[in-house]
């Protein structure tokens, strides 16, 4: 993974990466403590599944959307074929700044785990391209823009 631009604030940490997918990929996900809600902007590497670990069976696979969050604590074994460099927009969110905002954390349950790996809400999905854009190209007040990005993709 390389990392081309990075924002951090209380609530995140914005970063646009690339990764280097050419070959068949096999990796363990797992952000140490905090949320990792990723959106490709270029098309996801052919045959990419995921399973999360701890909680289904070895042989458990599903389908990974644009849009996925792994949730904080959860491993996450990724699956493809590889394919042409994959250029994603990732945040790093804070449970404890959640946790503050909204409350007890979120149970996650075999649906909510299995939903995950496919987000398909437009509203996030706009959210996270603004987001990309203001970290490629930063403008009047950038740090302020991302977090309240950054927060209304939370809400």
């Amino acid at each position: 993974m390389t990392i081309q631009a990075e924002v951090r604030n209380p609530l995140a940490t914005a970063q646009l990466v690339r990764f280097d997918v050419s070959g068949p990929a096999d990796n363990i996900l797992r952000d140490k403590g905090s949320y990792w809600l990723d959106l490709c902007l270029t098309p996801r590497p052919r045959n990419a599944r995921a399973c999360y670990v701890d909680r289904w069976s070895p042989l458990r696979y599903e389908r990974i959307g644009n849009m996925f969050l792994v949730p904080p604590g959860q491993r996450m074994h990724a699956r493809s074929d590889g394919g042409p460099p994959q250029a994603s927009i990732l945040c790093h969110l804070s449970p404890e700044r959640l946790r503050e905002r909204f409350g007890d954390d979120f149970e996650w349950t075999d649906r909510r785990l299995a939903a995950s790996l496919d987000i398909s809400d437009a509203n996030i999905r706009g959210l996270m391209l603004r987001l990309a854009e203001e970290l490629r190209h930063p403008g009047f007040a950038s740090a302020v823009m991302v977090e309240l990005i950054i927060a209304q993709s939370v809400i």
